[in-house]
């Protein structure tokens, strides 16, 4: 017998490799946020009367019911009953001294790991109860951290399938090694993210790092559970990796950046994104509470949005598994990974400048700290090595993704469209202001205006040499 029939043979190995997020609490929560806003306003929260969860919405999301002037205040929800680091370090003190011990030189990183062990056991609070008549009091999880957190929790474990588009799961449930497909069909739900990854052991032949990067990053999660595991004693014995991944899951998709640096904000967090936001979040640094204020007027049924900031659409896609129409994407972005900077470097003979470089991420509107980096730890030949880069993945694209990474600007777009597009133009935007900083003829795009104007500043100052 085989090495292969002994195991069950090499699929079913696969299926026990995958990673599941929990099923089976679809009746757990309150659709309607109605115990989660009595809890917030007993939190001395301000929650308008006429601000209501939708589960109608394509994303459950916010929704007025009622006529709302400008100007007004949605949302005011005090720090102490936001889910951040400093809270959490005070709740979970043994959690984040346990988490001291695990293996890396970065303090961020495993702070962050506590961070999402933390609210696995928020959620495990709410998951091993029953669902009972008493669940949503159940829910509420110990005294010791704030009622709203239980049920922010359970309405996130009856969500659970909101995460089905995320590319973390695709990478979880073994689609991990895949390339980016170009197709011009409308989108679909159901196909958002798994329809961008296509089965091939080669490299992509779309030239994009953004499959190689999620599939990264999905692991990096699982090697993070791993280590807890290994490391912290004080660890829920039955804390599983879905859990923990659906935690790290609603962390990254539902932080939003503040004073005490990123946080879950109880009710903000429902809030979905829009190119034109009909509200405003914004820190109240003296309280440090969140404060979400109507922008226009709203109108019974209308959907409350806010922005989550000036992102490309691989960054969107990357984080939060949605991609905006071409003509409302605020920016392009451009990822090259360590590996292919230093191939790069190495027909340029510079390998060891680079070398100990992260990713490097490039971005339309401005020069990112990546690309600082770089020009920073090889000022002679920094404009060349980038040149290099651009071009050859501009040139190992195709004619047809060409033409739809130029012409694609209808909301029929796919993810994947969406994302390539956004990729090519950014590296054509860099291509063609180090060809203008080189004295060759080119003509670059008038919202590239202030990236060309840092990149001039550099040239200008020795760093940037082409």
């Amino acid at each position: 017998m085989s090495s292969d029939d002994a195991e069950g043979g090499p699929e079913k190995r696969a299926r026990k490799d995958t990673l599941r997020l929990p099923r089976g609490f679809a009746q757990r929560g309150d659709p309607s946020a109605g115990a989660l806003r009595a809890a917030l306003l007993r939190g001395a929260a301000l929650w308008h009367e006429g601000l209501k969860r939708s589960q109608a919405l394509q994303v459950p999301g916010l929704v007025v019911d009622q006529p709302i002037a400008a100007d007004t205040v949605l949302l005011r929800i005090p720090k102490e009953l936001h889910f951040s680091r400093p809270r959490c370090e005070e709740i979970f003190k043994n959690l984040y001294e346990a988490c001291e011990a695990l293996p890396s030189a970065d303090p961020e990183k495993r702070a962050e790991a506590a961070d999402a062990l933390c609210f696995a056991k928020v959620l495990q609070s709410c998951a091993a109860e029953k669902c009972t008549s008493t669940a949503q009091r159940e829910c509420q999880g110990p005294s010791t951290w704030p009622e709203a957190w239980g049920h922010v929790a359970a309405t996130l474990l009856s969500n659970v399938e909101d995460f089905a588009d995320h590319p973390y799961v695709a990478a979880w449930e073994g689609q991990r090694g895949r390339m980016l497909r170009l197709t011009s069909t409308p989108l679909r739900r159901s196909e958002s993210c798994c329809d961008l990854l296509l089965p091939t052991g080669r490299m992509p032949q779309l030239c994009s790092a953004e499959p190689e990067l999620i599939a990264a990053q999905a692991q990096y999660v699982r090697t993070v559970y791993g280590c807890l595991q290994s490391t912290v004693t004080e660890m829920p014995k039955e804390l599983d990796e879905g859990l923990f991944a659906f935690s790290w899951l609603c962390l990254l998709t539902r932080r939003f950046r503040g004073p005490e640096g990123s946080a879950l904000v109880p009710g903000v967090d429902f809030l979905n994104h829009s190119s034109k936001p009909n509200a405003a979040s914004e820190w109240d640094e003296a309280s440090g509470s969140i404060v979400v204020t109507s922008l226009v007027d709203l109108q019974p049924g209308d959907e409350v949005c806010i922005s989550y900031g000036n992102l490309s659409n691989p960054l969107l896609f990357r984080t939060y598994g949605f991609t905006l129409p071409c003509e409302f994407e605020p920016c392009c972005s451009c990822t090259f990974t360590q590996e292919e900077l230093v191939a790069g470097a190495c027909a340029e003979a510079a390998t060891a400048q680079v070398q100990d470089l992260p990713n490097l991420h490039l971005n339309s509107s401005f020069v990112t700290d990546e690309l600082a980096e770089l020009l920073q730890a090889y000022p002679s030949g920094a404009g060349k090595l980038l040149r290099l880069l651009c071009a050859e993945r501009l040139e190992k694209m195709d004619e047809k993704s060409k033409e739809l990474k130029i012409s694609t600007s209808t909301n029929h777009a796919s993810h994947a469209s969406r994302v390539l597009r956004s990729e090519y133009l950014c590296l054509r935007l860099h291509v063609q202001i180090l060809d203008e900083l080189a004295g060759q003829p080119s003509e670059t795009s008038t919202s590239a205006q202030d990236l060309k104007h840092e990149l001039q500043l550099l040239h200008q100052a020795g760093m940037l040499a082409v």
